[in-house]
């Protein structure tokens, strides 16, 4: 067992029989929390967080052409794998922090949004 800590990252590598998503989670949390050795965690170390938003790489991981990417580069028969050191070989440009900042904050927006307009709709639905 592992401890997962606030801003930082855990994804399970493998890929086989996962759909078409890559498990992946983002501790933006004050909390700890447990995983198994299934999982990888990893984080933007201190000295990077001048040059790159924790909250921004997050939504580079959501993207759907990351997962297609991942699964394209695991490897494997039966169990396909996306290891670590795949995923230090992503392809990532890392935009100025204050675009960076913008898409954060305009996703944690539209994010509130919706999840405003579902508790309207939930009203409703009542």
């Amino acid at each position: 067992m592992h401890c997962f800590r606030p801003q930082e990252f855990v994804f399970n590598r493998r890929t086989t029989r996962n759909g078409e998503k890559i498990g992946m989670a983002y501790n933006n949390t004050d909390r700890e929390y447990i995983f198994t050795n299934d999982y990888v965690a990893f984080r933007v170390k201190q000295e990077y967080l001048d040059k790159l938003l924790p909250d921004y790489l997050y939504l580079f991981f959501c993207r759907d052409e990351f997962d297609r990417y991942a699964r394209y580069k695991s490897t494997g028969s039966a169990t396909e794998f996306f290891n670590w050191e795949d995923m230090c070989a992503v392809p990532f440009e890392i935009p100025p922090m204050d675009f960076q900042q913008l898409v954060v904050n305009a996703y944690k927006v539209l994010n509130k949004r919706i999840e405003t307009k579902q508790k309207i709709n939930d009203n409703l639905a009542a």
